[in-house]
């Protein structure tokens, strides 16, 4: 047999290897071993025999809009749950390949599964079509094709139609399947399939239509219509471009992204699930280093390092941390929604959004695509075909300060809410930086913007903000117990929930605000809010004559203290919540100034800190 060996050579900034065609002929296979085999037009895999074999982190990138042709095989392993009651959101890199020199790409089915002879064997080639079952629950050696499906252009549950073992899924369409029992020690789980077909390529065209009529008004979405799609290439997607570089997904689309995620319950009873869609926006579309905003799903438990849920089984842990899902690993699956308030249309993917990116699937997820130096391993290079410089975008993105909350409800589930520091955006609802409720609980937790429910909340960074915080009780004497769970890339922020019915403010950075709630969706009451309004009040009294000002002719920046009091500490923040300037004061005096030459001209934020009161925050305008 013929063979073209792409082995561990990385050209930085480059691609390992470049074809105008591949054809690869009968007895023949390209094997290439995690680098990225880039083909400029078609492939042809002209018989049965003739193969490609990505291996490691190996990933393929077509560039031109054109389909591959014939019966041969493109082979790429993807791992799924180790448990058989879960659901994997899919998206097929491969279809089932025709005999014949027609140019397409074609459905999965079930024969493109199949089980590798040795996965942790980089050098294996081997492997058997993936037996299936259509029993409910899967075995060491079976599928269950009983829990395939896919949803297009669904109003509702009742959206989702059987595959099974004698249906397809169009390409650019995401599936359904659950994963495979854990065997008793030291049995390791038969988690890793094997996808082998005719590999996708070029545009996919995915449908969203909403005809206007709400046939399922008491299941979601609300008028709208989802599709489960997915990345449909054998190389790494970027989402946010999902989104910057196709007119139809910004204008037929709602914006967001939504990721299915489940913990293990041991149960096939939909009303057992416990799980929920974790949401990406992408962000300032103008911006490309800003890699958008990502909350989880709802979950029931914190794990060891105090994230939610556990593994989320969602096939999407790869580059959580790093990127917070802007890159959609080879056959990750995940819903798109019609835009709010239209019609919809067509959803579409392109190779423009592709690019070579190695996943991270540490234990630890540390989400980086470098390696850890102290394992003296080769430097993974993001690489793109479409001009961007991935690494620049990796090493130095937009930061977007952010504070996440987490509110216990009823005991039993936790709801996220994140507020990012967004530049430009404000309290109303802003699609692609603004995410909206994937689904909603009976009781539940969530933010307002409009007329919108939202979980992501973008605003430009202003202490005086105050965000509409809606809590939502399915019965009487509901408990919500509501707290900061992590603030990032912003100094010193104080985050309170506002009760307006007892005008108090609570203080859920350092604390906790609980309350029980009856029956009831409860929008304009409470408010999340950076500022403790009673404090300012008193302090005002305290600091009548305290002032801090720009004085832009002497370009400083000013602070007047004539009742001595004891400041401890003066910051300068920018827009974006980045702090520019620190002082500790060390001593007590009347006035303090601090020059601003080096600043540039912008709105500022100076704070000052006391060692025995609430501290002060003002605007000010430096114009040097």
């Amino acid at each position: 047999m013929k063979k073209y060996l792409i082995l561990f050579s990385l050209f930085f900034w480059g691609w390992s290897s470049a074809q105008t065609d591949l054809y690869v002929g009968p007895n023949s296979y390209v094997y290439s071993n995690d680098v990225v085999l880039y083909v400029e037009d078609a492939i042809q895999l002209e018989e049965p025999t003739s193969y490609i074999y990505l291996r490691g982190d190996a990933q393929l990138i077509q560039n031109n809009d054109v389909k591959n042709q014939d019966i041969g095989q493109l082979s790429i392993y993807q791992e799924s749950t180790t448990e058989i009651y879960e659901y994997n959101y899919w998206c097929s890199p491969v279809g089932v390949g025709i005999d014949g020199i027609l140019n397409a790409n074609v459905p999965f089915d079930v024969t493109n599964v199949y089980d590798p002879a040795d996965e942790f064997d980089a050098s294996n080639v081997l492997s058997t079509p993936f037996p299936f079952t259509t029993a409910n629950d899967a075995t060491l050696t079976e599928r269950s094709s009983r829990w395939i499906y896919k949803m297009q252009e669904a109003e509702g549950y009742n959206g989702w139609v059987h595959v099974g073992q004698t249906g397809n899924v169009p390409a650019g369409y995401g599936f359904t399947m659950k994963g495979v029992p854990t065997p008793p020690p030291p049995g390791t789980p038969n988690n890793t399939i094997d996808l082998r077909g005719r590999p996708n390529n070029g545009t996919m065209t995915i449908a969203v239509n909403y005809d206007g009529t709400d046939n399922e008004p008491l299941s979601e979405p609300n008028n709208q219509v989802s599709t489960l799609t997915g990345n449909p290439y054998p190389s790494a997607i970027d989402l946010k471009l999902f989104f910057v570089n196709s007119i139809n997904n910004q204008n037929n689309l709602d914006g967001n992204i939504y990721f299915w995620e489940q913990q293990a319950v041991g149960s096939h009873n939909l009303q057992a699930y416990e799980g929920g869609y974790a949401l990406y926006t992408p962000g300032n579309l103008g911006d490309l280093f800003d890699n958008g905003s990502y909350a989880v799903g709802v979950f029931q438990t914190y794990n060891g390092d105090a994230g939610g849920n556990g593994d989320n089984n969602g096939l999407s842990p790869d580059f959580a941390t790093n990127s917070q899902r802007r890159y959609a690993a080879v056959g990750q699956g995940f819903l798109v929604n019609s835009d709010v308030g239209g019609s919809g249309g067509n959803g579409e993917l392109l190779n423009s959004m592709r690019l070579f990116f190695p996943e991270d699937s540490s234990p630890m997820g540390t989400g980086s695509v470098f390696r850890n130096p102290e394992e003296e391993l080769p430097e993974v290079i993001a690489m793109s075909h479409n001009g961007l410089d991935y690494m620049d975008i990796i090493n130095n993105p937009t930061i977007i300060p952010e504070v996440r909350i987490h509110t216990k409800i009823n005991d039993l589930y936790f709801r996220e809410s994140l507020i990012a520091f967004r530049e430009g955006t404000d309290l109303s609802y802003n699609k692609f930086t603004d995410a909206r409720t994937g689904s909603l609980l009976n009781s539940d937790a969530y933010m307002r913007a409009d007329d919108h429910n939202v979980i992501i909340k973008s605003i430009a960074y202003d202490l005086e903000s105050r965000i509409p915080f809606c809590l939502q009780a399915d019965g009487d004497n509901i408990p919500f117990n509501i707290k900061v769970f992590s603030v990032t890339d912003v100094d010193d922020i104080e985050v309170f929930v506002y009760d307006n019915i007892t005008d108090s403010y609570t203080d859920i950075r350092n604390g906790e605000f609980n309350i029980a709630l009856s029956e009831g969706e409860y929008c304009n009451r409470f408010e999340i809010t950076f500022l403790n309004q009673d404090t300012l009040n008193n302090d005002e009294i305290a600091l009548n004559d305290f002032m801090v000002f720009q004085d832009n002719n002497l370009s400083q920046l000013s602070i007047l203290n004539p009742n001595g009091l004891d400041i401890n500490e003066v910051q300068l923040i920018d827009v974006n919540g980045k702090v520019i300037f620190k002082a500790n004061i060390l001593e007590i005096k009347n006035e303090y100034h601090f020059s601003t030459k080096s600043l540039s001209v912008g709105v500022y934020l100076a704070t000052v800190s006391f060692t025995d009161r609430k501290g002060l925050s003002k605007k000010i305008i430096v114009n040097n």
